[in-house]
């Protein structure tokens, strides 16, 4: 096949062509070749339009204080000369600048959107310390009146359900919060922040999250956490229902997240069953010390009620040189006498009012209508408590026997004296 070379030589009408075999071959443009030509070359047999002459161009010169500057090629150049710079060229399609800042209408509805989302938040954090911050004594009371208390109660009972379905939420609120106030409040700031370049995109993401970040903390956490920690029972009855209802839809994830949870606490030592360590004593004084609606006898008996936790009944027993002690043989009616007369109520009976041989305890009410009848006829018998038995034991103690009154007594069985459940108390 003929191949042009670039050593291709034209006159007015004839191209001479050189062969990639050797050789040249001559044809007429207009079709009046060298024989041979139309088998080498047909594509140069087509007849070609004639060459129309092109007028000439009138030249005008350019307005005055203006050159032609022709260095780009095809489009000479306008240069002033006067001093002064060129008008800008616009676009046909603007006259000016174009805003890409987002109308306030399409920003007001995402700031609605994320205020939400923090609300979300602030409503989670508040149900949480809320059914913390709530007592064995209160959940015992919400669970006996039943419907709604009796709800809350239980999502208080079952710490890892509630406190999953919580997690879950607080997170949820949080990613959305952060990636719809990243997407869509960022942009508007770039143009307030023009002046640092390139950079302004990734300072309004920054402003966003720390504007966002201080929001969440006042609005989310901060402020509903101490209005629950005030009113914890009526927060965690307004929270009750939807909480449950929540903890329904999410019970899957909860589940995944508690078991996780009980194989991470099981892994560092922990035990994932064990609930909140009991309250010591020390704890309770300063609870009450830093209690400022007691009075001073208030705290004095609270005091008291700490004190017989250690205390046993040889601290606080009657000795039995202080015993009023009733003869078993004497009537009822000089009985009745004696009691009243001694201003007690009850009294050890025993015979010849000898206390180690006591054989039961009377009443005044025992004794009227008595008569003459014995004593020791009438009297209930007497609940003995060893000397070293503590305070709180002999007290409960009392309270399943029924009995006001009690003999305390020593190693060898003789009596010590006497205690009453007014001296417990």
């Amino acid at each position: 096949m003929a191949t042009p070379a670039p050593s291709t030589t034209a006159t007015a009408t004839t191209v001479r062509i050189v062969l990639a075999k050797g050789g040249t071959v001559e044809t007429d443009l207009l079709g009046k070749g060298s024989p041979g030509t139309a088998s080498v070359v047909p594509w140069l047999r087509r007849p070609l339009r004639p060459e129309q002459p092109t007028p000439p161009r009138s030249f005008q010169p350019a307005p005055s204080g203006l050159s032609r500057n022709c260095n780009s090629i095809g489009r000479p150049r306008a240069t002033a000369h006067s001093g002064r710079a060129p008008a800008p060229r616009l676009s046909p399609l603007s006259a000016g600048p174009v805003d890409r800042r987002p109308p306030v209408s399409d920003v007001l509805p995402q700031i609605g959107l994320v205020f939400v989302l923090v609300l979300c938040n602030a409503a989670f954090a508040g149900t949480e310390l809320a059914l913390v911050s709530l007592r064995d004594g209160q959940l015992q009371r919400l669970e006996a009146r039943g419907g709604t208390g009796a709800v809350l109660a239980r999502l208080a009972r079952e710490p890892n359900r509630f406190l999953a379905t919580i997690q879950i939420g607080i997170t949820v609120a949080g990613f959305l919060a952060s990636a719809s106030a990243a997407v869509s409040l960022a942009e508007p700031l770039e143009s307030p922040l023009g002046f640092l370049g390139g950079a302004a995109g990734g300072a309004s993401i920054v402003v966003v999250t720390i504007i966002l970040s201080y929001v969440t903390l006042v609005l989310g956490e901060l402020v509903p956490k101490r209005i629950a920690m005030q009113r914890a029972e009526r927060w965690g009855l307004l929270a009750a229902r939807p909480l449950s209802f929540l903890s329904k839809v999410t019970r899957p994830a909860a589940w995944l997240l508690s078991r996780s949870t009980d194989l991470v606490v099981r892994a560092l030592g922990g035990d994932p069953h064990l609930q909140a360590e009991d309250v010591t004593k020390e704890e309770l004084r300063d609870m009450v010390a830093s209690q400022s609606s007691f009075s001073p006898a208030q705290r004095t008996i609270i005091d008291g009620a700490f004190e017989i936790a250690s205390r046993t009944l040889h601290e606080v027993l009657r000795p039995r040189g202080e015993v009023f002690v009733l003869d078993a043989d004497d009537p009822c009616a000089t009985s009745l006498d004696r009691l009243a007369a001694s201003a007690h109520s009850r009294a050890p009976v025993a015979p010849g009012a000898n206390l180690d041989a006591t054989t039961g305890v009377v009443h005044l009410r025992d004794l009227l209508g008595g008569g003459e009848r014995p004593t020791g006829d009438v009297a209930t018998p007497p609940l003995v408590l060893p000397e070293p038995a503590g305070v709180l034991e002999s007290l409960r103690r009392m309270q399943v026997e029924r009995s006001q009154l009690a003999v305390v007594v020593n190693e060898h069985g003789g009596a010590e004296g006497i205690i009453t459940l007014e001296d417990l108390i």
